[in-house]
């Protein structure tokens, strides 16, 4: 099991990404194992703001935005 750094893992992300998410999420993950704490902060903010996207457009709901940013937490 990886040992994240910034990223909270015991949140698991249960359901589908959009393309969007899915590259904001693996480009988070990877500025986090090269622990690039600027980097990822900004991509925990896209996560946010995509995330509020997707909701306002019903393509992810609000438990599973509140996951989203629990697990990309911006410490």
């Amino acid at each position: 099991m990886l040992k994240y750094n910034y990223i909270n893992n015991d949140v698991k992300i249960d359901f589908e990404l959009s393309h969007t998410m899915k590259d904001l999420v693996d480009k988070a993950e990877k500025a986090d194992i090269l622990e690039d704490y600027g980097l990822y902060m900004n991509l925990a903010d896209a996560i946010d703001s995509q995330a509020k996207k997707e909701v306002s457009k019903h393509l992810i709901t609000d438990n599973e935005w509140k996951k989203l940013v629990s697990r990309y937490t911006i410490q």
